[in-house]
């Protein structure tokens, strides 16, 4: 019941070349929103393969890197977002604070983490993970040196609905 979408079927690397390779999963079923349908998992597996470079077709079978990828467990859900984000120079640091809601309905998602990535500098974060409670609401404080933060929304999987949320990452002023 998922639709496995890729940025790119091949990539052509230099020696010692890495190459991050985006991937998306799409629950293909159509949801009675009033039954709130149970979760469904696919476990899914993305493989390469590396080809010999003076051919279209052949593999290179004497590699000991001949195939290798990554397998994922993917679950559907109900999308979520953030929503009422604030941050506030404290005393001890960047308070952050908002709430999770379900795209759509802005119902508030109540359960689950939100772990705030700080950047600290270009190379440097800190991450912080925070409860979301039962008013769907959080709130935490990165250091007073982070100079940005991007919020990552971590579901409970265990018995919820809901999938994660990223927001992109904001700058302090």
């Amino acid at each position: 019941h998922f639709r496995t979408y890729m940025e790119t079927t091949e990539v052509l690397l230099d020696a010692g070349e890495v190459r991050a390779v985006t991937v998306m999963f799409e629950y293909t079923e159509r949801l009675d929103l009033e039954a709130r349908p149970t979760r469904e998992e696919a476990l899914v597996s993305v493989r390469g393969q590396i080809l010999d470079p003076s051919s279209d077709t052949e593999l290179v079978n004497d590699s000991p890197f001949g195939t290798d990828g990554t397998d994922f467990r993917v679950l559907n859900g109900f999308r979520t977002e953030f929503r009422d984000l604030d941050a506030d120079q404290g005393r001890s640091g960047w308070e952050i604070s908002g709430s999770v809601v379900e795209v759509g309905t802005q119902d508030l998602v109540t359960g689950g983490a939100v772990v705030l990535s700080c950047g600290l500098s270009e190379r440097e974060t800190e991450e912080i993970t925070v409860d979301v409670g039962s008013r769907g609401t959080f709130d935490g404080t990165c250091s007073s040196r982070a100079q940005s933060v991007r919020l990552i929304f971590v579901p409970d999987y265990e018995g919820s609905l809901y999938n994660g949320a990223t927001t992109e990452r904001y700058t302090f002023r």
